[in-house]
């Protein structure tokens, strides 16, 4: 799932298990800032939804990073005979989706705030 957001990529992507919140960023000299920008936005929108988030260990300085994470036991369902449940393992991605959507269009809504208020 892959959405735009004042010219950067954010999207998510599963590594190892884990399902993360990604941003791709353009800009060489603001990287940590636009990354913490979306972090902290990503979070607030988490607050509303189900959706467990994780801060990872190490935020990183680079092209692509990883600004939050979903672990493994909190998005894939496990049913009792230890077989994948599908159904609800595709409703905690589509939560998922719907949360990196949401926190893109409030981005982008407080990014065109601010520039009608200069």
């Amino acid at each position: 799932h892959w959405k735009k957001w004042n010219g950067q990529g954010v999207y998510l992507q599963i590594e190892e298990g884990k399902l993360c919140f990604k941003i791709e960023t353009k800009q060489d000299a603001n990287r940590s800032q636009v990354r913490d920008s979306w972090k902290d936005q990503l979070f607030r929108s988490a607050n509303a939804q189900a959706l467990r988030l994780v801060r990872p260990n190490r935020l990183g300085h680079g092209k692509w990073m990883t600004v939050a994470l979903v672990e493994q036991d909190d998005w894939m369902v496990i049913d009792t005979d230890g077989l994948l449940d599908l159904k609800q393992t595709l409703l905690r991605l589509a939560s998922a989706e719907r949360l990196l959507s949401t926190a893109a269009a409030s981005m982008r809504s407080a990014g065109a705030s601010r520039k009608n208020r200069s």
